[in-house]
């Protein structure tokens, strides 16, 4: 296996990081092992690694590398001495590989080189090349150099180019080499291509591969075509040295089994890598490969895979040897049910020939057992037995061994009723069976069936046992399996967005919602990502983080994501650990500002919030942390309106369409009722009372209903004027009564005010409250008014239902400016987001009541609001550290739509993901995705 560069690969790489890297500045160098390290660069928005491992490789690494906890003596160094030096070169030294990096220019110049050829190094050396910093000391004895700490950098020992040997120095040089050996390697020593790029040509030129002095290659004949292979390994090496080249990883396939988790199957394939190089050689072309667009991208997919391959091949040996004992087992539990069959069967046929062989048995058994009461001896009575088998007795030629020690005797039998034809096969083939002499013939029958029956039995139990056997074998390397796995790999690391830096989520309309995590953060969002056409929406508590609803296209933002705006500003401040709900307001852009008042200052993170504020419902303390994930551009398309503008769509739109149809209708049946009554009732008021005139003004209900109501005063004007008419006064009323009569007001009176504000909102009207404020605010003023007050009670007399019907645009105070109410406007039109006054009426002074009576807003132009900027409580306030490969901050419209539009958080099962993002957000906006849980203060017992 390939693990360290050639000079080919040097070259090939060197091309790319000239491009790349040229002109950063040095941040920061870690250290992964004692021979390897990363050095990151940055150049405004942009971040590269470059990963160096003495004696191997040098690249750029898009991988997470494991960074040890405390930076070595040499990081520190090298952080001394480079940190935001700009790197002005990077060179190879000669044809050697050796890698020279200066940082910095004149005499503040550092040098970083490298050593990638046997044991390598890494050297830091000042502009004059003396050493300041090495990973190993060494001294070469050949060529007397010394590289030690305050010693000269030999720059003269490096390897330079040689010449391209002629045609007679190639004869030569074969002359003098053994037959059979390789001609690639021979001419390894003499130039400085490699064996593998000669060898490349010499496939070029029609030579096989690896082709061997003596064989194929003449040495005077085939010269000439080795002389053009070597020039043509010249135009190759100098073009990877001045262009770009792909990248190739060749690959090995291995067969074996290979156990795969997901599928619970074993695959008979493995595969691996072996090398990478610049070029496809040809002698490569029939083996398996992977082809990626650049050589840095195929370095480091090789050595970052290297790890992970080589637990590949750990586990890859583990499994055989699981797959081996697994089958070991198998193997022993079958030759034991086997044994068992065969030991039933033998004693099946031994105890049937028993009961057919009853009289042979019994004469045999008879002879042994007078001879044994006659006292003879055991060899006396092998001897009869003997004697009797040569005289031919019939009994005595049965009997085939004598056990008298185990009081046993073998008889040789078979079966008698068989035909005669099966009779020759078992005259030659007799079944030894052994007979206990102190038993009966039917009692040495009952013992095999006896043997026959308990080998059933221990069959059934090792079948039984078998299965079990396997289960705990299996178990036991899947266990030896996932101790093996336990090592991680590295994993590739991704790019990761601007805004994942501060606390964030996507609203349920598909608007971009960040906040800051500390003073820090509210700062830079503020003064960064605060842009015309965004909103600040901010909650008067202390801790409150900064939140700012992202509107690039500079339309009217629905109501939804400013409540889940509110949500997340309520959450991330003190009322989180307070357990308390309130409100939060939001303001455009142009409102917020850190230009103090004369003679004040204001620390970081906080602002000032000049104009109206506009304050939204109360917000639940209910969070939601789920999984979003990125969506490859195949399968954007799929996911299209997931997250879109309630009533945007056009089924939600003839619904609306609908609705407003029957609200106009019953608003106009509605007037036309009204009218009817109005006339009815000046005519009754004009024949009762011709001295009283009354007019009627309905200016804050609708255009439409002052054009009629217009009319009819018209009509009720063109009378000739009349005194008006004196009435007179209701009796009095006692004190107490009238306390009484007050207090009943007051309390119908809030009553009554809420569930108006129910209506206006179930309406839509997002500016309920401030309606109700602007209508108490009226009657306070005209509550000293006589007349006013008869002109209300004749309106609540006249105009109850008219008011039920009316269309909440109609509510909204006249004084607001036709720019601001397009700007405050919803997309689809039903309803406005919030009322700003006038410029007058924001220098006026006037102040408004909240909807609780108890505080009011301060309306004055010269008055200013601050926003608290302490540091927010639930949120860890340490510095954050500054996130890698960060995109820019203004992107434009397209940009940032796709962006969104590419993030998800309900795949599909057939969706390409590409990798997860971890958001924390109002449980509304994750209520819809797939993998989310619920977070609510306070300390709960856990749920299922």
């Amino acid at each position: 296996m390939k693990e360290r560069f050639s000079t080919l690969d040097l070259m090939a790489v060197l091309y790319e990081l000239k491009e790349k890297v040229l002109g950063m500045r040095l941040d920061k160098v870690y250290d992964i092992d004692s021979k390897t390290y990363l050095i990151k660069l940055t150049r405004s928005e942009e971040k590269v690694l470059i990963l160096i491992q003495s004696g191997a490789r040098i690249h750029l690494t898009e991988f997470k590398w494991p960074k040890n906890l405390h930076p070595s003596s040499f990081s520190m160094k090298c952080r001394k001495h480079l940190n935001n030096k700009r790197l002005v070169s990077i060179e190879q030294l000669g044809v050697d590989r050796v890698v020279d990096m200066q940082f910095g220019s004149g005499e503040v110049a550092h040098h970083l080189i490298v050593e990638i050829y046997d044991r390598g190094n890494v050297i830091l050396t000042d502009h004059k090349y003396t050493i300041l910093q090495l990973l190993r000391n060494r001294t070469d004895k050949e060529a007397e150099l010394r590289f030690h700490k305050d010693e000269q950098y030999p720059l003269e020992s490096v390897r330079q180019q040689k010449p391209l040997p002629s045609v007679e120095q190639l004869v030569s040089v074969l002359e003098g080499v053994a037959e059979k050996k390789p001609v690639n390697r021979v001419l390894n020593e003499h130039v400085e291509f490699g064996h593998m790029l000669v060898g490349h040509c010499l496939v070029e030129k029609g030579f096989e591969a690896g082709v061997k002095v003596g064989g194929a290659f003449h040495r005077r004949d085939d010269v000439p075509k080795l002389h053009e292979a070597l020039e043509m390994c010249q135009t190759i090496f100098s073009k990877v040295k001045t262009s770009p080249s792909k990248g190739y990883i060749l690959q090995k396939v291995e067969d074996g089994l290979h156990f795969n988790e997901a599928t619970e199957e074993a695959s008979k394939v493995h595969v691996s890598n072996v090398e990478f190089h610049p070029v496809l050689f040809n002698q490569h072309k029939k083996s398996p490969y992977k082809e990626l667009p650049s050589f840095n991208e195929a370095v480091d997919e090789f050595f970052s895979n290297l790890e992970s391959q080589k637990i590949e091949s750990k586990i890859h040996q583990k499994e055989k040897q699981a797959v081996k004992k697994t089958e070991a087992v198998k193997r022993d539990h079958e030759k034991r049910v086997t044994k068992l069959k065969k030991t039933q069967e033998e004693d099946q046929e031994k105890a049937q020939l028993i009961e057919v062989n009853t009289d042979l048995v019994e004469r045999a058994c008879l002879v042994i057992q007078s001879a044994i009461a006659s006292g003879m001896t055991w060899t006396d009575i092998e001897a009869v037995v003997r004697d009797a088998r040569e005289r031919g007795d019939s009994v005595a030629q049965r009997i085939h061994k004598l056990k008298l020690k185990e009081g046993l005797m073998t008889l040789l039998l078979n079966d008698p009723f068989a035909e005669q034809e099966d009779l020759k096969k078992e005259e030659a083939q007799m079944v030894p069976v052994d007979i206990h002499l102190e038993l009966s013939v039917f009692a040495n029958a009952r013992k095999y069936y006896h043997h026959r029956k308990s080998a059933a039995q221990k069959e059934q139990k090792t079948l039984d046992a078998s299965a079990k056997a396997l289960k705990s074998a299996e178990k036991k390397a899947k266990l030896k399996l996932k101790d093996v796995k336990t090592v991680s790999a590295i994993l590739k690391s991704r790019k990761t967005y601007w805004f994942e830096k501060y606390i964030w989520f996507i609203s349920s309309e598909n608007y971009l919602v960040i906040g800051g995590r500390d003073q820090q953060q509210n700062e830079q969002i503020v003064k960064k990502h605060l842009k015309d056409g965004d909103l600040y929406v901010h909650a008067d508590l202390h801790g409150a983080t900064s939140v700012v609803v992202k509107n690039p296209a500079k339309g009217p933002v629905p109501p939804l994501t400013l409540q889940e705006a509110a949500c997340m500003a309520v959450c991330f401040s003190s009322a989180w650990l307070a357990h308390m709900s309130t409100e939060a307001y939001w303001v455009y852009s142009h409102q917020v500002s850190k230009t103090a008042p004369s003679g004040e200052y204001l620390s970081s993170g906080s602002f000032m919030v000049r104009g109206r504020k506009n304050y939204l419902p109360n917000s639940p303390l209910i969070l939601g942390f789920g999984l979003m994930f990125k969506l490859d551009s195949t399968c954007i398309g799929s996911h299209e309106g997931e997250r879109r503008v309630r009533g945007s769509g056009p089924e939600e739109q003839s619904q609306v369409t609908d609705v407003e149809r029957s609200q106009t209708q019953s608003l106009d049946n509605g007037s036309e009722e009204m009218d009817t009554l109005t006339h009815t009732l000046t005519e009754k008021s004009l024949s009762d009372y011709p001295d009283t005139v009354i007019s009627f003004d309905y200016s804050e209900s609708s255009k439409k209903f002052q054009s009629k109501s217009s009319q009819s005063s018209q009509q009720t004007s063109q009378k000739p004027p009349q005194p008006p008419l004196k009435v007179s006064r209701a009796p009095t009323v006692g004190r107490e009564k009238r306390n009484k009569s007050k207090q009943s007001q007051l309390k119908y009176a809030e009553q009554d005010e809420k569930e108006e504000i129910i209506k206006l909102e179930v309406l839509g009207v997002s500016s309920a409250r401030e309606h109700i404020r602007e209508k108490r605010k009226g009657k306070r003023k005209s509550s000293n008014n006589p007349k006013t007050k008869y002109k209300q009670k004749l309106s609540q007399a006249i105009v109850p239902s008219r008011r039920k019907q009316a269309d909440p645009m109609f509510l909204m105070d006249e004084g607001t400016s036709s720019e601001e109410e397009e700007q405050s406007a919803v997309v689809h039109g039903s309803l406005l987001a919030s009322k700003h006054p006038s410029s007058d009426e924001l220098v006026s002074g006037d102040e408004q009541d909240r909807v609780d009576g108890d505080e009011q807003d301060r309306v004055d132009g010269d008055e200013q609001d601050r926003v608290d900027g302490d540091e927010q409580d639930r949120v860890d306030g340490d510095e954050q550290d500054r996130v890698d490969g960060d995109e820019q901050d203004h992107v434009d419209d397209d940009h940032h739509t796709k962006l969104l539009n590419s993030i998800t958080g309900c795949p599909r099962e057939d969706d390409i993901l590409q990798f997860a993002l971890p958001v924390c957000a109002p449980y509304t906006t994750t209520s819809s995705y797939k993998y989310k849980v619920k977070l609510i203060p306070g300390t709960m017992r856990r749920g299922k």
